[in-house]
């Protein structure tokens, strides 16, 4: 294991022990043992579902570069980055996993590559947008520190990267320098992977119907986040969800934890006392979505597991 996975494990669990010590123990326990497990088991019936529509957007991206992948292995290849997922940093671990399993069945490596970022952007496009109208249409009922913190998060950020991609020239001209030169190889993959991201941008149709699915996915996401608030008895707002969710999913992007450990957690905290949720019930909410996606990760484990499986019967017959 390399030493900066083992860094974001340590972050993880210092993250968690530091809110944990903060918001009481015997608090976040009490709010544990009052859970109603049938919501909790539909919560985890939807971040299923979540994953067959994102498996399902990713088999349109790639067919629109005319590669034709049967949707189970799809959905096998995507699973199997789920479960990368839970222990590397973010879930871009998991979807250089997936990628790299898809080109190396396909021998097409830059359009695998290029799918898989075009899949993350139109999600990003998507959860900025739920978060910047949530933000616009309800800015009055939002206590000033929640107004700050998801407008600082939500807009800047993910927006100028999106601009940088589909509108301006910034990453060609960024390797076209004498410092890149050095790396042929790697500066060849990314000039392509650009190209490839343009078609993307190029083509309306294929473009709506990713973001379609994208609005579907995150929506959802934030059902889900609602449906484990109702487990554990407390009583919030959905709208606040359509601000504070969005706003912790641009946060766990940033490579500082596996999977958003800690981060989640530490942001619902933030967030949700600022509309009147004790500390110890927002620590309680953010943990079970965390558990929901470890749930996730488990199931990408399976797959691995007899994906690889079969490849060693397939192998001994031959």
């Amino acid at each position: 294991m390399k030493i900066k996975t083992i860094l974001k494990i340590i972050i993880s669990l210092l993250l968690i022990l530091f809110i944990v010590y903060n918001v009481g123990m015997e608090k976040v326990w009490d709010q544990f043992s009052h859970m109603k497990f049938h919501l909790v088991l539909i919560a985890i019936a939807l971040d299923a579902l979540g994953v067959v529509i994102s498996a399902k957007k990713w088999q349109i991206l790639l067919e629109s570069k005319l590669i034709h992948v049967p949707y189970a292995r799809i959905l096998k290849h995507y699973y199997i980055g789920v479960f990368f997922n839970a222990f590397l940093p973010t879930t871009i671990g998991g979807d250089a996993v997936k990628s790299y399993y898809l080109s190396k069945e396909l021998d097409k490596r830059i359009e695998a590559l290029s799918s898989i970022i075009m899949e993350r952007l139109t999600g990003l496009i998507a959860i900025v947008s739920i978060g910047a109208c949530a933000i616009l249409v309800g800015y009055t009922l939002i206590p000033r520190d929640a107004f700050v913190i998801a407008t600082l998060v939500v807009i800047p950020g993910p927006l100028l990267l999106m601009v940088l991609i589909f509108k301006f020239n910034a990453i060609e001209k960024i390797i076209s320098r004498p410092f890149f030169s050095r790396f042929p190889n790697i500066t060849d993959i990314i000039r392509d992977a650009n190209i490839s991201l343009r078609e993307y941008s190029s083509n309306k149709y294929i473009l709506s119907i990713s973001l379609m699915i994208s609005f579907l996915y995150h929506i959802l996401l934030i059902f889900i986040n609602y449906v484990l608030a109702l487990a554990l008895g407390l009583d919030i707002e959905i709208f606040y969800f359509f601000i504070f969710v969005p706003v912790t999913e641009i946060l766990i992007l940033l490579p500082i934890t596996i999977q958003g450990f800690g981060v989640r957690s530490g942001s619902y905290v933030t967030l949700f006392s600022q509309v009147g949720i004790p500390s110890p019930s927002a620590f309680a909410l953010g943990f079970s979505m965390q558990m929901v996606k470890v749930i996730g990760n488990i199931i990408g484990g399976i797959v691995y597991a007899m994906s690889n499986v079969r490849e060693d019967q397939v192998g001994k017959k031959h």
